[in-house]
C-alpha cells in the first residue's frame, strides 16, 4: 500500500505517527536498534526482531486499525504501512528487497498515458 492509496484521514494519522517516531528516534535507537516496533503516540506498543511475528501479535491485540510499524535504525528507510484489519496472514514488503526474475517488459518504456499517471 502506498501513500497514494490511503484516505486523507489515515494519511494524516500516519504522517503524525511518523513525525512522532522521528522525534523519538534518538532514544529509540539507544533501546531498540535493529528491532521492528509498533509505534503510536510516542509509545512502543510491541517490538520484535522478526517483523512478521510482530505484526501477527499486533493484529491479535489491536485488530482493526492502522499502526506505524518501523524498524529502528540509524539511517532513514521508506515509510511502510500495514493495515492489520484485512488479513489473518498479512504479507509484507520490505523496501529494497526483490525476489524472482525480471522480464524484458521491465526495461521497455511505459506508454505516454501511463507515464503521465506517475508524474
Amino acid at each position: 500500500m502506498t501513500k497514494r492509496h490511503l484516505k486523507a484521514s489515515r494519511l494524516k494519522y500516519l504522517d503524525r505517527q511518523k513525525a512522532l517516531f522521528d522525534r523519538a528516534k534518538p532514544e529509540l535507537v539507544d533501546r531498540y536498534l535493529g528491532k521492528f516496533v509498533a509505534f503510536e503516540d510516542g509509545r512502543i506498543l510491541d517490538r520484535d526482531l522478526d517483523r512478521q511475528k510482530l505484526v501477527k501479535r499486533v493484529y491479535r491485540q489491536y485488530s482493526d486499525r492502522d499502526l506505524l510499524i518501523e524498524r529502528v535504525c540509524s539511517e532513514e528507510l521508506p515509510l511502510s504501512v500495514v493495515n492489520v484489519s484485512h488479513s489473518h496472514n498479512p504479507q509484507f514488503r520490505i523496501p529494497g528487497l526483490l525476489t524472482g526474475t525480471l522480464g524484458n517488459a521491465f526495461f521497455e518504456p511505459l506508454p505516454e498515458d501511463e507515464l503521465q499517471q506517475w508524474e
